[in-house]
């Protein structure tokens, strides 16, 4: 404790910046709160979402089969699509609050990252669930189609979702983007011990069994059961921190909290 509070008034004397993770005042305390909230729906979210994938197993390739496979678990798959979606959405705020508590460490990494997680909403909703969403309903119509012509129709108008989802590209859309930016947050806490410091409750973990995931959906290792629940793990470590974020900050004034921050050393400082 002496040695830090030899380094930072010398720091100040020689004018070198301090850095501490950015802690907003009563009128942006709302953040944390909604990012809190949004993190612990997102996990629940997951986990319903992998308790629906177990029963009615892994979707099978070619676009007849698609249809065929979709045609008997229709409703399983509009809940998953739906819950999705609102995972999706949900990683905005998330987004945000993390990039708001970290920026102060290094604010050119949680950009980077905040940029992956948005790049990952807009491709996974444009990409990802609508092709899911053109699949189920074509699906429906080959159920209700009454003869071979109608049937070959709907499997041909199949044929580019399935594609779609089918490629290894995919990968890059709805994992891969999403892994980057949760691996950059990562390495941002873990960079200055923050999780000791801050209580970065499971985050740590979150992060880096996430990108695991990435590998083993990759490697067409349990393709999505392992996937979402990293992502819940992480999404539901991250709700401790955004809350008791939101509480110091409805608790300790902005004067007090300056009294503790993270020093951050711009350059090593040496006796000459």
């Amino acid at each position: 404790m002496k040695l830090v509070n030899v380094l930072s008034k010398r720091e100040e004397e020689m004018g070198v910046p301090k850095t501490m993770v950015d802690a907003v005042g009563p009128d942006g305390k709302w953040l944390y709160r909604v990012g809190g909230l949004s993190a612990l729906v997102l996990g629940i979210a997951y986990i319903v979402i992998i308790a629906l994938y177990i029963p009615i197993g892994a979707p099978p390739s070619g676009a007849e089969a698609w249809l065929t496979y979709l045609a008997g678990h229709t409703t399983a798959w509009w809940a998953i699509l739906g819950l999705s979606v609102l995972t999706d959405f949900l990683f905005v705020p998330v987004a945000l609050s993390l990039y708001l508590t970290l920026k102060g460490i290094n604010r050119n990494a949680m950009l980077l990252a905040t940029a992956c997680v948005g790049l990952f909403v807009v491709l996974d909703l444009a990409i990802t669930w609508t092709n899911y969403a053109a699949l189920i309903t074509l699906s429906g119509h080959y159920a209700a189609a009454t003869n071979d012509t109608q049937r070959a129709v709907f499997v041909a108008a199949a044929i580019y979702p399935s594609a779609v989802l089918e490629s290894g590209l995919l990968f890059v859309y709805n994992t891969l983007t999403l892994s980057v930016g949760i691996l950059v947050t990562g390495f941002v806490m873990l960079i200055r011990n923050l999780q000791q410091e801050y209580g970065l409750f499971g985050s740590g973990h979150g992060h880096s069994w996430n990108c695991f995931s990435s590998w083993l959906l990759f490697c067409k290792f349990f393709e999505c059961n392992h996937n979402h629940r990293f992502r819940a793990h992480y999404s539901l470590g991250l709700v401790c921190r955004l809350q008791t974020l939101q509480a110091r900050s409805a608790v300790i004034p902005t004067a007090g909290r300056q009294r503790f921050p993270l020093y951050i050393p711009a350059q090593p400082v040496f006796d000459r």
